[in-house]
């Protein structure tokens, strides 16, 4: 697959970061960091004091004032996290050229004088990226033009249910394969490769198994007694617990498909790290995966859906912005950014036309192990060139 995003290193750019000492940025950054602990924080009081249900409760959309103020705060602080991370990345790249100008830093919103150079052609990734988009409205025009039909697909063991659950079994056998790769090897510091991608495959053979309450249905096996007091009285542990287990799974799933590849391209690491670096996602499972945090209904009113969608609103603004002297790289992040705006905006408007009010958590859970999936194959791709590691490893 070809490299995504990759355009000729621009020397001697013009950069906003020179005219900001190092101190001013740290500063601004560190404010910013500040700040969106704050809204976060006054988000959260909003929720547990001033509403009468609990911070994970799925309800309906309300606009209320209340609700609203809550909004615009985690609005806000989500504003300040990703301007925190794009000052605090512009602080490494002071002084430096040859930066990648549509990835790192303040200076890619200030730049004017640089070329448009796209490539030829789409490039395999780009392709992608349209098709996830283009999945994604074909499930809004089911929404639309047949609810139950739109219901039907996600019913359990149904055609979703089952291509969530192959997508993580897929990533579960690349990674065991990567690991006995990596054993194979005489790399550096194998240890931490092995460890990393033998965990990664136990973790996504777990959720299969959760996905499937371990094959219960399939093999047709009663449920132990002592399992039969969770929510669904299957054979698996997240019934137990399952909304703060749900919140849990898509909160953490959004920060490693869409915060850490964010973080990754505007801060640099240290050497150090480049072993766990190499297992960070790249930009683009960030623009694949972007899509899930818009597909919210009963679930927008709660805070951590909220600072997911607008957390990604941002990340994909900026990129929108980065990317103007580009038009190919634009255009993907414009339609991109436009995609997660009006499939949020369509669920909550009509999301009452649901058969099932958690119908879009089975949509969520479907891009999810996608993303994971392309992850895993991004994965397999870099480590063909595990010996010829570079310091950004693109």
């Amino acid at each position: 697959m070809m490299d995504f995003g990759a355009l000729k290193q621009a020397r001697h750019q013009p950069s906003v970061a020179k005219y900001f000492t190092t101190q001013n940025l740290q500063v601004l950054g560190a404010s910013a960091l500040i700040g969106t602990f704050v809204f976060f924080c006054i988000g959260w009081y909003i929720d547990t004091l001033l509403f009468d249900q609990s911070i994970i409760e799925k309800v309906p959309p309300n606009f209320g004032l209340g609700y609203v103020a809550k909004t615009a705060v985690i609005c806000i602080g989500s504003f300040l996290l990703v301007f925190a991370i794009v000052t605090l990345g512009s602080i490494s790249q002071k002084g430096e050229y040859g930066l990648d100008w549509d990835t790192r830093g303040l200076s890619t919103l200030f730049s004017a004088d640089l070329k448009n150079l796209p490539p030829p052609h789409l490039t395999n990734k780009e392709l992608l990226i349209y098709g996830v988009m283009l999945i994604s409205y074909s499930f809004v025009a089911l929404f639309f033009y047949s609810p139950w039909a739109f219901h039907a697909l996600v019913r359990e063991d149904n055609l979703l249910e089952w291509c969530s659950v192959s997508f993580y079994v897929l990533s579960s056998g690349i990674f065991l394969y990567l690991f006995m790769l990596y054993s194979r090897s005489q790399i550096e510091r194998k240890f931490i490769y092995c460890f990393s991608a033998l965990s990664f495959s136990l973790i996504f053979f777990l959720i299969t198994m959760e996905e499937t309450s371990w094959l219960q249905r399939v093999l047709e096996y009663e449920t132990p007694k002592v399992f039969s007091s969770n929510q669904q009285s299957e054979f698996n542990f997240h019934n137990f617990q399952t909304k703060p287990i749900e919140h849990l799974y898509y909160l953490g799933s959004f920060f490693f498909l869409i915060v850490l590849p964010f973080i990754k391209e505007q801060i640099q690491f240290s050497k150090y790290t480049r072993e766990l670096f190499f297992f960070i996602p790249t930009r683009f499972i960030l623009f694949i995966s972007a899509i899930f945090v818009a597909y919210n209904w009963q679930m927008w009113n709660v805070i951590f859906t909220q600072i997911s969608f607008f957390i990604t609103f941002f990340i994909l603004l900026y990129y929108v912005v980065a990317t103007r002297q580009n038009t190919q790289r634009f255009t993907l992040s414009l339609c991109l950014f436009s995609t997660l705006v009006i499939t949020e905006i369509l669920f909550i408007v009509y999301g009452d036309r649901l058969f099932r009010t958690y119908d879009l958590t089975e949509y969520k859970e479907f891009f999810i192990p996608l993303g994971f999936l392309l992850y895993s194959l991004e994965m397999l791709f870099k480590s063909r060139n595990l010996f010829d590691i570079d310091p950004h490893f693109e």
